[in-house]
């Protein structure tokens, strides 16, 4: 197969968002197309679309505002699964993105296989791409994933192609790869999606290479170590971290920057915040926002490597990028709020759409490494677009930076010394043991040999010469006959000291297995869950594969509480049927 010549760039189509101003993209999805606004999603390898569940008639223009475009000049409600020719239906599954988040939502899509193009000028066409129909206000714009990390559903027979890995396949990109610009909406900076390259003029270079791993949301993962906010009421502060960092995910599915309580508490007093309870948001009153927008502070992250924690980059947003609206469902208007959140954990310590306004990504799944530095914002994309080449046999050398693969030689280097050295010493050991039991049982042999000698002494009564007839010399022949023997016992071969090795145990891919709530593959029937009627119990998978997601059914709804009892915020999916892995009965 050969690469693309150039990377392909998808450009910003215009901002949208519920919690935020940010730079969305179109994608149209089906046959013929209907048409959406949607946010990148730097970890997920998904396309996802609002459907008509997902609004309520409470919600003014909700369709609107949640990026569903007009079709043939009427504005319609969600995407249409019945009204696509191209549509392949898999069934209703959780959102994997929704795990670690969210715990407890119930937050599910429906799924199909369904043709899509991707950018304003429909340049990039993708068949049999995975559509994820969402009903969720925990995601209030669908995505496109960048990820690379395939999914596997129970009722479809292989694992299903990301984007990335489509536009690949399809001579539309060179490499499973991206650079990313979030945009800042604040600066007029429109964001821009470069798959397969990145701009080298978009960003000022960290030189620093972060390993990646493929698990889900967490896969672009960065260790902060530090926080200095600067011009706040209280001057100068730097809240404490952790001595050895804090693990925070790079993740643009989420606005806010998920942080330890500690930490949000520092800066709700710093700024003249105020939490709310319900929402569990920081809001922004009117006094304390024209406060800092005359301080204007600034937020310094300090970024480093886990195998580099002495290597650092510093990424510095201004107050501009957390001065933010929420809007529906959160608040029946407009308002202003500080967009952090308090993780209740380390898996949801996360960097959002926020902290990307000021940082550039570069990801290469291939080499399974990631770099990013401060954005510079420049107007449009520039000559200096870099194409990453795709990892061939033989070769893995990255265009991004070559420390990681000085680090790889030297480490295969000690990793060989050390296997060497190893085997020396077990092998000498063995030698020192056997060397031990071989003059332990020579030593046994003589001892027993001299007493036999001693039981049976010479007759020195006995002339010297010879006896007369078949006579035997008396004195020689037991001995001997007994030496004999005891020489014989020596030479039995010994137990070897070697065990033999224990199978190695593969671990096997688990499939999860749809129950009623999946559907079989090339049906345009949607089956429809009972409203309230709990999804079938799934068989444990004995373990997993780093490369794939094995998406669980959906949960049945759990009341209209969150796990720690306290309400839900306004528009959460207990108000839906198959949003919380349910099938809703269309009135």
């Amino acid at each position: 197969m050969s690469s693309a010549e150039s990377p392909l760039i998808i450009q910003s189509s215009g901002w949208g968002g519920n919690d935020g101003k940010w730079s969305v993209y179109q994608v149209d999805v089906g046959t013929p197309a209907q048409r959406f606004k949607v946010l990148p999603a730097t970890s997920d390898g998904e396309i996802w679309v609002p459907v008509p569940e997902g609004c309520d008639s409470s919600i003014p223009n909700c369709a609107s505002s949640r990026g569903i475009e007009a079709v043939d000049g009427v504005q319609s409600s969600g995407f249409q699964t019945n009204e696509s020719s191209s549509w392949q239906q898999i069934g209703i599954y959780d959102l994997s993105a929704d795990d670690s988040l969210f715990p407890g939502s119930g937050d599910a899509a429906l799924y199909g296989l369904e043709n899509v193009s991707l950018g304003a000028l429909n340049a990039s066409s993708l068949s049999n791409q995975i559509v994820g129909g969402i009903s969720s206000y925990n995601f209030w714009l669908g995505i496109i994933g960048l990820g690379a990390q395939p999914a596997r559903f129970s009722n479809l027979p292989d694992t299903a192609a990301t984007v990335l890995s489509s536009a690949k396949q399809q001579n539309l990109s060179a490499s499973v790869s991206y650079g990313f610009s979030a945009g800042a909406a604040y600066r007029n900076a429109p964001g821009i999606i470069i798959m397969g390259g990145y701009d080298r003029a978009a960003f000022e270079p960290s030189n620093i290479n972060f390993p990646l791993a493929f698990a889900g949301s967490r896969s672009l993962t960065a260790r902060l170590k530090n926080l200095v906010i600067s011009n706040t009421l209280q001057g100068t502060i730097s809240p404490p971290v952790e001595p050895g960092g804090l693990n925070m995910s790079i993740d643009s599915t989420v606005a806010q920057i998920w942080l330890p309580g500690s930490i949000c508490d520092t800066l709700s007093a710093a700024l003249g915040l105020q939490y709310d309870n319900n929402t569990e948001l920081y809001f922004v009153n009117s006094t304390a926002h024209q406060s800092l927008l005359s301080q204007a502070p600034d937020f310094t992250f300090t970024l480093a490597a886990a195998g580099s924690p002495n290597t650092t980059t510093n990424i510095v947003l201004p107050y501009a990028a957390f001065d933010q609206q929420i809007g529906q469902p959160w608040s029946t208007e407009d308002t202003t709020y500080f967009p952090i959140r308090k993780a209740a954990n380390e898996s949801q310590l996360v960097l959002g759409r926020t902290f990307l306004q000021e940082a550039y990504l570069v990801v290469d799944w291939e080499r399974q490494n990631f770099t990013l530095g401060q954005s510079l914002h420049r107007p449009g994309v520039s000559d200096d677009i870099v194409t990453i080449e795709p990892v061939t046999d033989g070769s893995s050398s990255s265009n991004i930076s070559v420390g990681a693969i000085a680090g790889i030689a030297v480490g295969a280097v000690l990793l060989i010394a050390a296997i060497c050295g190893g085997i020396w010493f077990f092998r000498r050991k063995k030698r020192r043991e056997q060397r031990a039991r071989d003059e332990t049982a020579d030593a046994e042999a003589r001892a027993r040999t001299e007493a036999a000698v001693d039981m049976y002494p010479p007759d020195k009564k006995d002339p010297i010469g010879e006896y007369e007839g078949d006579a035997e010399l008396p004195g020689h022949s037991r001995p001997n006959k007994l030496e004999a023997e005891l020489m014989a016992e020596y030479r039995h071969e010994m137990p070897s000291p070697y065990k033999e090795k224990d199978n190695v145990f593969v671990s096997e891919r688990p499939e999860l297995f749809g129950g009623d709530s999946a559907q079989m593959l090339g049906s345009n029937e949607i089956y429809e869950l009972p409203g309230h009627e709990a999804a079938k119990e799934m068989d444990a998978p004995a373990s997993s594969e780093a490369s794939e997601i094995s998406k669980p059914q959906a949960a049945p709804p759990d009341g209209e509480r969150s796990p720690d009892g306290t309400p839900v915020a306004i528009g959460t999916l207990d108000r839906l049927g198959w949003g919380r892995g349910n099938a809703r009965t269309n009135s």
